[in-house]
């Protein structure tokens, strides 16, 4: 009986809501983001992934690194601000969803860029942050901030 109310919710408010798109652009040259799709609210990968994220707040800061966790029908975006995580409250549209699913695939993570374009994937595993530290130190443009850095 939950199960059948909690449907009836969620197709009620993607009915009077207006769908969301998840508009990457805005974080075009300002942020590398890492998309998390997953096809339940319950995926082990899912939860193993934002466990890697929160792991090392500062790192990812320093990285520019922010996250969106997608679901069918919705979706958040989640950031860290001074060694803390902030999830902002889940956006509900399908959009994101059948823009980046695999069909077939349960969960899949995609890394983007500063220049908007997908650097790497991962289909039915998660980027450890060894492998994120070093995809993302080996782009042109982290290697000039580190530069800068000196």
């Amino acid at each position: 009986m939950k199960y059948y109310l909690l449907v009836f919710v969620l197709v009620l408010c993607t009915s009077i809501l207006p769908a969301q798109n998840l508009d990457l652009s805005e974080f075009e040259w300002k942020n590398r983001v890492l998309l998390t799709v997953s096809n339940s609210n319950s995926s082990l990968l899912a939860l193993e992934q934002m466990t890697v994220f929160n792991s090392n707040a500062k790192g990812f800061k320093e990285r520019k690194l922010i996250l969106f966790e997608i679901q069918p029908e919705r979706y958040r975006k989640i950031t860290v601000n001074d060694m803390s995580i902030i999830k902002t409250d889940w956006k509900y549209s399908n959009k994101p969803y059948l823009k980046y699913q695999s069909k077939k695939v349960k969960f899949k993570a995609l890394l983007i860029g500063l220049d908007g374009g997908i650097k790497n994937t991962k289909t039915n595993k998660i980027f450890t942050q060894t492998d994120l530290f070093a995809i993302i130190d080996g782009m042109p443009m982290r290697k000039r901030e580190l530069r800068k850095k000196q």
